[in-house]
């Protein structure tokens, strides 16, 4: 074969062999970006408001009841009370671009207070623990 025909179709064999790896991979959500978790935080106001809205691609996938995705949003109030107090929390509706009705959680939090006085530590010369 002459030299000059092998190269294209060696790039083109290259191309299509991406192509159909990638089509594979695009299935099992790795390259979407896809997270595992059903619930997303976001802090509305630093240390005072978070919002938690559930993983729009697993909302719209699963078949399940409103209550069902409620309590998964619930669950999320484990992972806040791990760096916030959780004053109280309320359950509102939002409306998507994609015209579905999505459950979101507003979460009002305080931050945590510190596990020992930081001036009574250092009027004693003790070590002071931070979370």
């Amino acid at each position: 074969m002459n030299k000059k025909l092998l190269a294209p179709l060696a790039a083109i064999a290259l191309s299509l062999v991406i192509l159909v790896t990638a089509g594979f991979n695009l299935g099992s959500g790795h390259l979407l970006g896809e997270s595992r978790t059903d619930y997303f935080i976001k802090s509305i106001q630093a240390d005072r408001v978070l919002l938690v809205e559930p993983n729009l691609l697993s909302f719209v996938n699963s078949n399940t009841a409103d209550g069902s995705m409620n309590e998964r949003l619930l669950s999320a109030l484990e992972e806040i009370g791990q760096s916030y107090t959780v004053d109280s929390a309320r359950p509102i509706q939002i409306t998507k671009n994609i015209g579905t009705i999505v459950p979101n959680l507003v979460v009002y939090v305080q931050p945590k207070p510190l596990q020992q006085d930081i001036g009574d530590a250092l009027a004693t010369g003790n070590a002071v623990t931070v979370n």
